[in-house]
């Protein structure tokens, strides 16, 4: 699970009022994910960017370690539970 936060405790320091990938604005209490470069995203939409896309901001490119991290053990979860059956 990616390290998240709410967006009533970021609101001041960020100067982002909505998450760019499913453009709906942030709401207090929202479950946020900021990444290395400070740009934030619903944790729900980031994820599935990470899973589905890449491990790069969709806003500036750059690339999220820890995302690459989190990708790495879903991928590997995955082929553990695929082993089990």
């Amino acid at each position: 699970m990616l390290k998240t936060s709410l967006f009533k405790n970021l609101k001041k320091k960020f100067n982002q009022n909505s998450c760019s990938i499913c453009l709906k604005l942030f709401k207090i209490n929202d479950k946020i994910y900021e990444i290395i470069c400070d740009h934030i995203y619903h944790i729900d939409c980031i994820e599935k960017w990470f899973i589905l896309n890449n491990t790069r901001c969709p806003v500036c490119l750059q690339e999220d370690l820890v995302a690459n991290l989190y990708i790495m053990i879903k991928i590997l979860e995955n082929k553990e539970d695929s082993s089990k059956k």
